[in-house]
């Protein structure tokens, strides 16, 4: 494979997920849970042994009984050195991926700096539901899931600083007083219309999602956290019960993790020819971190 250099920040980076990431597995382990590593983790798992090397987060999954769990005692088994972020956690957070952080270190994402949360490097979990039998209403579900789920991405997406892109005046003038906005309306003793605002979508997203079956015949389940805008990119969302039911443990960063024994049909729905790296242009991060 060709050679990388991976940034001194991204390196640093990388280490405190690694640490999370361990911290976390060994809870798993000793209480039972079920878990595997996911999207680009696995992928770096598989081709690379650990991470891949311009990547700097964690994402691993869990079927929604194991998180449930994993919730109830990550309040007393998790060193005071880690948070487990949610809504419930972290009421100025409102993303539909549970995380946890070291909020004790120096970099903040760009993307959420304008909020009043927990910030700092984090791992991922995709909280995994069982999905209906029924066509018709897993249609149902995932078309009134797109509707309440698309306000927060579009709201990151307005406060992302792209350097490489060039904002006119007016721009300018938006972006900024939308981040204003979001300042002043974190500020307590009352919260303003947009967090209430999110409150509210927030409150039913959450009881939409937890409407999912408790089994199903197929097996089929499905993480509700991003906009599932068609049905070819519904498969990269996908997994089944059996992967989370037949795991091996990987190495990774000379460490060992789970990843589900037929990953490999996992890593084509979501990334093609996973064994090929990506042109050099696009060895980039997702995320735009900031020292504080």
């Amino acid at each position: 494979m060709d050679k990388y250099i991976v940034e001194p920040q991204t390196k640093a980076i990388q280490n405190y997920g690694l640490e999370i990431l361990s911290v976390f597995h060994n809870i798993c382990e000793a209480n039972e849970l079920k878990y595997i590593l996911d999207f680009g983790t696995l992928l770096g798992a598989v081709r690379h042994q650990g991470f891949i090397p311009w990547d700097d987060d964690i994402d691993v999954a869990m079927p929604r009984k194991d998180f449930e769990k994993f919730k109830v005692i990550a309040d007393e088994q998790l060193p005071k050195s880690l948070f487990l972020q949610t809504h419930q956690t972290d009421p100025n957070y409102y993303n539909c991926i549970a995380k946890i952080r070291i909020p004790n270190s120096q970099y903040t994402e760009k993307a959420m700096q304008y909020f009043d949360i927990i910030h700092g490097p984090w791992l991922d979990i995709f909280v995994y539901d069982n999905k209906y039998d029924e066509k018709d209403k897993e249609a149902e579900k995932q078309r009134l899931y797109n509707k309440q789920r698309q306000f927060y991405p579009l709201l990151m997406q307005a406060l992302v600083s792209d350097p490489s892109k060039h904002h006119t005046f007016i721009q300018k003038i938006l972006k900024n007083n939308l981040r204003s906005i979001i300042i002043k309306s974190q500020q307590k003793p009352e919260r303003g219309f947009l967090m209430r605002y999110l409150d509210v979508k927030y409150n039913r997203l959450n009881r939409l999602i937890k409407k999912a079956p408790k089994k199903n015949q197929s097996g089929e389940m499905i993480t509700y956290t991003f906009p599932i805008p068609s049905e070819s990119a519904e498969k990269g969302l996908r997994l089944n019960i059996d992967h989370f039911n037949h795991r091996k443990l990987q190495n990774f960063e000379e460490k060992q993790f789970y990843i589900p024994t037929d990953y490999h049909q996992i890593l084509v729905d979501r990334y093609g020819k996973y064994q090929e790296l990506p042109p050099f242009e696009e060895r980039k991060s997702n995320h735009h971190w900031k020292d504080r």
